[in-house]
């Protein structure tokens, strides 16, 4: 990933799974000078992704629960 190899002579160096965890948290400020540089963005529009990151959470999984047999035992009582 670009992202990461080009952190890899910085003071704050990356892996790949850090990038990854970027779209529900924001980029790290530490960060923002190398994204700027890899894909010409803005230092505003780095902030307004971070902001809406930070804003918009993914909907947690509805775990299924299936009855367990101790459940089903109560039940019929």
């Amino acid at each position: 990933m670009r992202v990461a190899e080009a952190t890899t002579h910085t003071d704050s160096p990356i892996g790949a799974d850090a990038v990854f965890k970027w779209y529900r948290f924001g980029i790290p400020a530490d960060h923002w000078p190398v994204i700027m540089a890899l894909g010409n963005y803005s230092l505003e529009q780095i902030y307004n992704a971070n902001r809406i990151a930070q804003q918009e959470k993914p909907p947690k999984r509805k775990r299924s629960r299936t009855p367990s047999k101790r459940s089903d035992v109560c039940a019929a009582a």
